[in-house]
């Protein structure tokens, strides 16, 4: 009876972690679309200002596209002539960073945690209400060029959402991908980040992995790997690599959006894209098994401080 309650109140707070941690992804795909929101007003009102009140030095007024050639200085020269100025110009670097903060969070939110095609499809149908609610009729009526950066919200959400049942059946050779498994933030995640992940990794004081930079950009790619990415990382005491600290960097670079998956696939996701020092799978060399004869003590996590450090110095460079 004892054993049953416990297992009850362990599965109570299994499932209260994972509704907090629901519960704040939610919120953070809030919030992205909030600043969004506020944006989109700041640019709603900075149309109705744009054009200068005095129309003797402007030419070529355009009040559809929000553009104007000002006769005007050029230069600290003292130099004059025409320039030409445009609203969109001045906004879209403001604008296409919060939409892809938007798509960002969406991602993040839906790729892990949403394995049904029902749930995705009510979420997608909440978050495009929502789009439609910013960019109001109001709004687009009295900036036009909004409407392209709606489509680009509104197109990358549907993207996304199509992505949990994708399946890639295309590949005929030998190499393994995990495509349908993990995901990567490409804009975040980009080629030259994972080659600096990869330098932070194989050329640390004592190496995590063996230096491969090919196999390695491979293995965060749809392209698939071909012998895998050796794992080296070994303890006092045991002769073979572990892979706890393996697991954790994978975890780790989740957190920091560098890649999606499901937690449940995490283990398969590790055994296709890494091997172990002799380039083996894990789980087929004795000493990637776990003994169960005699319940290890728990110990401080191998190595955590090192990669705690390379995640660090990963978000350093932009």
């Amino acid at each position: 009876m004892i054993n049953v309650v416990g297992a009850f109140f362990c599965l109570c707070n299994i499932y209260a972690t994972f509704s907090i941690l629901v519960f704040m992804k939610q919120n953070d795909v809030k919030e992205a679309f909030r600043k969004l929101s506020l944006y989109i007003s700041e640019v709603h009102q900075k149309a109705k200002t744009f054009f200068p009140e005095e129309e003797h030095f402007v030419e070529n007024m355009d009040r559809e596209s929000f553009t104007f050639t000002l006769w005007q200085q050029i230069n600290d020269e003292g130099n004059w002539g025409f320039m030409t100025h445009s609203l969109e110009y001045r906004v879209k670097t403001g604008l296409e960073k919060r939409i892809k903060s938007c798509i960002a969070e969406y991602r993040f939110f839906i790729l892990p945690d949403m394995d049904s095609s029902e749930k995705v499809q009510k979420y997608e149908t909440s978050i495009i209400q929502q789009v439609n609610e910013i960019f109001n009729n109001e709004i687009l009526s009295g900036v036009k060029f909004l409407s392209k950066y709606k489509d680009k919200l509104v197109n990358g959400i549907r993207e996304i959402s199509d992505t949990p049942s994708e399946v890639d059946n295309s590949s005929t050779t030998q190499k393994t991908s995990t495509h349908n498994l993990l995901t990567v933030n490409r804009e975040k995640f980009t080629p030259a980040k994972i080659k600096e992940l990869h330098q932070l990794l194989a050329t640390n004081t004592k190496p995590f992995i063996e230096y491969n930079e090919e196999e390695f950009i491979k293995a965060f790619s749809d392209e698939g790997i071909v012998t895998g990415v050796k794992w080296l990382v070994k303890t006092k005491g045991i002769k073979f690599v572990i892979k706890t600290p393996l697991f954790y960097l994978m975890e780790q670079l989740r957190e920091h959006k560098y890649i999606y998956y499901k937690h449940d696939d995490l283990k398969q996701i590790v055994f296709t894209l890494f091997r172990d020092e002799k380039g083996e799978q894990f789980g087929k060399s004795l000493g990637t098994s776990v003994s169960t004869h005699n319940k290890p003590k728990k110990k401080p996590l191998v190595r955590k401080n090192d990669i705690d450090s390379i995640i660090f110095q990963l978000s350093l460079t932009p």
